[in-house]
């Protein structure tokens, strides 16, 4: 069965992984699935573990053109859709979005914390002025 390399762009106004834009190899019996899926013209639906925060999105079609695999070129994990190459930044990106995050959530932790000491002052203010 045959292949097609499709480079898109992504259409979700919000997107925060910065996959705004790349490319997929699909067979194409998936991509005539990912069209039929968007209602969109000129777009289709991203495959399966692209978004990397799991969602489905609208991708437009940049290009798209037969895939033939180089002789020299690694196979990719079965299904993913993802070339090893693309993979490998993905993953980067990951790591850097899960610090990112375990920073953010400290953050927030010591902001909750700081905004129930004021709470417990402020009571104790109106408690002592009731008195």
């Amino acid at each position: 069965m045959g292949k097609i390399k499709i480079e898109y762009l992504c259409q979700h106004i919000s997107c925060k992984m910065q996959c705004k834009e790349g490319a997929v190899i699909v067979s194409l019996d998936d991509f005539t699935n990912l069209r039929q899926g968007s209602t969109e013209a000129g777009c289709m639906r991203s495959p399966s573990k692209v978004c990397k925060l799991g969602h489905t999105q609208d991708f437009k079609i940049l290009s798209k053109k037969e895939y033939i695999k180089d002789e020299g070129e690694e196979s990719t994990e079965p299904g993913s859709g993802i070339d090893q190459e693309q993979q490998a930044i993905d993953v980067a990106k990951f790591s850097q979005l899960e610090e990112d995050h375990d920073l953010l959530k400290k953050r927030v932790l010591t902001l909750e914390q700081s905004v129930n000491e004021l709470h417990k002052k402020k009571k104790a203010s109106k408690k002592r002025g009731t008195e």
